[in-house]
């Protein structure tokens, strides 16, 4: 009885662990090619955020978002030039 509940659990948890990684696989190839599913959606609203947040570092265009984005670059902009000081 013992025995047969550990070994439910351990399909479960191989079922799981397989599930997840063919997941994986689908949204890396559907990412690659530009196929768009389920699997790959979440990381292609992410990597157009990405993009979205480059432009507007690279330009005078603001969203809440890039807010933060913008003051981390005026922050690094500031310590290189305050570090190259002391170098």
């Amino acid at each position: 009885m013992y025995m047969e509940k550990i070994t439910v659990v351990l399909v479960v948890i191989l079922n799981q662990n397989f599930h997840f990684k063919g997941v994986a696989r689908v949204a890396s190839v559907c990412l690659s090619i530009g196929y768009p599913t389920t699997a790959s959606a979440p990381h292609s609203i992410i990597n157009g955020f990405k993009n979205l947040l480059a432009v507007a570092a690279a330009t005078e265009i603001e969203f809440k978002e890039a807010e933060t984005v913008k003051e981390y670059l005026k922050v690094r902009k500031m310590l290189k030039g305050v570090l190259q000081i002391y170098i």
